[in-house]
């Protein structure tokens, strides 16, 4: 949890600031709500916390790609 700020909007802040950082979305979520708005917010993935290691580690190697 972040104080006074939520996943999307960290994003958005951190991606617009700094456009050459990637972020991959780490979240109990699963909603389209809250995947779209990562997405929308610039994130270059997103992951539920139930995924394996694997899944993890392939989602940061495409963001860093990306």
């Amino acid at each position: 949890t972040i104080p006074n700020l939520n996943g999307i909007e960290a994003t958005h802040k951190i991606t617009s600031k700094y456009p050459a950082i990637k972020v991959v979305a780490l979240s109990m979520h699963a909603d389209t709500q809250i995947v779209t708005g990562s997405l929308s917010a610039a994130a270059s993935g997103y992951l539920t916390k139930n995924c394996s290691v694997d899944e993890r580690v392939k989602a940061v190697r495409l963001g860093a790609a990306n």
